[in-house]
């Protein structure tokens, strides 16, 4: 398969793509942009169409660090920590009490904080985190 894509104006440098065909991602000027990947099929070479991959990059206001995309819904963090979940207009932010450097959506919501601590999102309405017992760390393969 070939994969086109649509600059974003800026170096991508980290996405989230969820079960859904469905990309979310942040440059390194920290802005946001989504994008639902469709497949087109290349009719020129009859014998063997080839499948593309195409990915049209949609802005998102406001500006995070990291994002990622599940059924819980688009959250992020911006470069001061705070938490952010997109709202169901697609295009607001509300921020969610507390801090983290990393977080997971998928069909529950996890993060890390800066002292490597780990949380999981427990309520909608309290906003409040559970902490897990352990820790994790990002480490760099070379």
């Amino acid at each position: 398969a070939v994969v086109s894509t649509q600059s974003t104006g800026e170096n991508s440098v980290k996405i989230d793509v969820d079960g859904e065909d469905s990309v979310v991602g942040v440059n390194s000027a920290n802005n946001i942009f989504r994008s639902s990947l469709s497949s087109e099929e290349d009719d020129e070479d009859e014998e063997e169409p080839q499948q593309t991959t195409v990915i049209r990059w949609e802005k998102i206001n406001g500006g995070l660090k990291r994002v990622s995309k599940g059924s819980a819904g688009i959250w992020g963090v911006n470069s001061n920590n705070h938490i952010f979940k997109l709202n169901d207009d697609g295009n607001s932010w509300t921020r969610i009490a507390g801090g983290l450097t990393h977080i997971a959506s998928g069909s529950e919501v996890w993060g890390v904080n800066s002292g490597d601590s780990i949380y999981k999102y427990v309520g909608s309405s309290s906003q409040t985190w559970e902490k897990i017992p352990g820790a994790l760390t990002k480490r760099r393969c070379q």
